[in-house]
């Protein structure tokens, strides 16, 4: 058997005492998570710098149209407390994160590899827009060729001269402004189509719902994690696991592997580089993934729930069978609600954040690149973490819509004549200049699809 990677030398261990947090921005944030998380901490009293963050992060730099734009919503602190959360249970994180990269950078990191630009109503990767229909305003997320070609149905509810073409988003409006909001959002859910109400955004919702909860022994050695997921989010939970020292194994099915490897290739490294890589023929290799599972310690996962169910694989059966083994489920809005798909940029319209744009500007408009994916990547990962060192373990659901929402959530509410002041500087010029964004250089360069197959095999006895 090969040796393995990580020691116990290597494992943090929950502190005796209650954890301090230094002064930073992200202070308060880090303090409230730890606290719900059963970790004891204690906090000084920071001074709020919400514009500060939001400005270095390269998200400024990425919302509005013609000039940045400020936003109230404490999103770049939130994602700056939950790495700093982590980092206070990790020594090993402290020294595997760049100290020179301010952690609410990761919020633009993307758009920086790839280059991409504010676009205004139309979000920076120009798969997505906000649209009118007839009684509201929808974010409609159409990145696959598929999902152009399943447009007739979702607008059936409406008339329509001539469908619109792939990638015709004129034409596309044209057909929205007969719709409505409600048809558009039912639909999207059974034909799978990403669709947020702008207008009326969800109704707020636990970012965290821990199910099927078990307790064991607080662990001895680092933890093995199998990554099922893809994209953004789960990826950046995987990859900040494996920098705290646990071993991370990336599956991916060789019929559909990780769209992310499309490219760009720096930004997939940054995600998946020091994974080991396991390629599967699914469904006939559902044997072998059901034998590495068994053995996880942790499972991050972003599928639809029935997904795994038709290979024959039950979350809630492995944590019954193996108390303390921690399954991290991330979605768009939640398990309970497996039909309804998001990506990032869509899932934060849900949660919220154009609707404050357009209270801010009077229009509606994307905030920052796919948001929602690193905010929910950086908090399915210390709530993993933060449970797996105390040994509770459980069904983690959190979705990318209830994390944007909780990171919205001020320690103090603005006032209105604080929202009003706001919104005069919004209409006028930034008060402050807003970062290009910026991305870490990876270090190691992720694995070819299958790259570790034999070994992986021979290490772990995989079998059917």
């Amino acid at each position: 058997m090969t040796a393995p990677l990580y020691t116990a030398a290597m494992l943090s261990t929950v502190p005796n005492a209650p954890v301090q947090l230094p002064n930073d921005p992200g202070t308060s944030h880090a303090y409230r998570l730890l606290d719900e998380l059963g970790i004891a901490v204690r906090a000084p009293k920071t001074s709020d710098d919400t514009l500060g963050c939001w400005a270095r992060s390269g998200a400024m730099w990425l919302t509005g149209d013609r000039q940045p734009l400020e936003i109230l919503s404490p999103l770049a602190s939130s994602a700056r407390g939950a790495l700093l959360a982590l980092q206070s249970l990790s020594p090993l994180l402290q020294k595997t994160f760049p100290a020179t990269f301010s952690p609410e950078c990761l919020l633009g990191e993307r758009a920086a590899i790839a280059g991409y630009r504010r676009n205004g109503n139309r979000n920076c990767g120009n798969s997505s827009e906000l649209l009118s229909t007839r009684n509201g305003v929808v974010a409609l997320n159409l990145p696959r060729p598929e999902d152009w070609e399943q447009l007739p149905a979702l607008l059936s509810r409406g008339t329509a001269a001539n469908w619109p073409q792939e990638n015709n988003w004129a034409q596309l409006g044209q057909c929205l402004a007969q719709q409505n909001t409600e048809d558009l959002l039912e639909l999207g859910q059974l034909l799978g189509i990403a669709v947020a109400n702008a207008a009326n955004p969800e109704p707020p919702a636990r970012w965290l719902k821990h199910l099927h909860p078990s307790v064991a022994c607080p662990p001895s050695q680092p933890p093995l994690v199998v990554d099922l997921s893809a994209l953004w989010a789960g990826p950046l939970c995987g990859s900040l696991l494996s920098m705290t020292g646990a071993r991370v194994i990336k599956v991916e099915s060789r019929n559909r592997p990780d769209g992310a490897r499309l490219g760009p290739q720096p930004f997939f490294d940054l995600l998946n580089g020091g994974k080991s890589s396991l390629a599967l023929d699914l469904p006939n290799d559902a044997g072998i993934l059901q034998a590495l599972l068994q053995q996880a310690d942790i499972v991050i996962e972003s599928s639809r729930p029935r997904a795994l169910r038709q290979l024959g694989i039950d979350a809630a059966q492995l944590l019954h069978q193996k108390p303390g083994m921690i399954w991290t489920s991330i979605t768009g809005y939640g398990r309970d609600r497996e039909l309804a798909i998001a990506y990032g940029d869509d899932a934060g319209v849900a949660a919220g954040l154009s609707k404050e744009l357009f209270e801010l500007t009077g229009r509606y408009l994307f905030c920052g690149d796919a948001i929602a994916d690193p905010l929910t990547g950086l908090h399915a990962a210390i709530a993993t973490y933060a449970l797996w060192l105390q040994g509770k373990g459980g069904l983690l659901d959190i979705s990318l819509c209830a994390v944007t929402q909780h990171c919205r959530q001020h320690p103090t509410e603005p006032t209105s004549a604080e929202r009003a002041e706001a919104r005069q500087r919004v209409l006028t010029a930034p008060r402050i200049e807003a970062a290009a964004p910026r991305a870490r250089k990876p270090t190691t360069a992720a694995k070819a699809l299958g790259a570790d197959n034999r070994q992986l095999h021979q290490e772990l006895n995989l079998s059917c």
